[in-house]
């Protein structure tokens, strides 16, 4: 019978022990997680419509970003893509630039890597 109540304290030490060991594991893998995460989250990969107009806004770029529609005002977009209607897939970085006055857009971008979709 003693031997009995010492086998299950120590199962239970044992099994609390582990627990414990667990938890931290999982989350030392979600703080790695989280620093990956933030490490790449400063470039995204879209597509989008170019518009481009003689009054307010020269240019801008609508997208779509999970729920919502957003304009974006593009700093170095290349003169070849400066066409209302094309459609471009690229990747982007906020900028810390201005935008032009008059222009209502949601964010100013600094654009990478585009390409002409068909």
């Amino acid at each position: 019978m003693k031997n009995i109540i010492v086998l299950s304290v120590l199962f239970i030490a044992t099994a609390c022990g582990n627990q414990k060991e667990t938890m931290q594991e999982k989350e030392a893998v979600e703080s790695e997680i989280e620093t990956v995460t933030e490490e790449t989250s400063e470039n995204y990969r879209v597509v989008g419509i170019v518009h481009t107009s003689e009054t307010d806004c020269p240019i801008y770029i609508e997208t779509r970003l999970k729920d919502s529609t957003v304009n974006m005002y593009p700093m170095n977009l290349e003169e070849k893509y400066k066409r209302d209607g094309m459609r471009l897939k690229f990747d982007y970085a906020l900028s810390r630039g201005a935008q032009p006055e008059n222009c209502d857009v949601d964010m100013v971008v600094s654009m990478s890597d585009v390409t002409l979709m068909r």
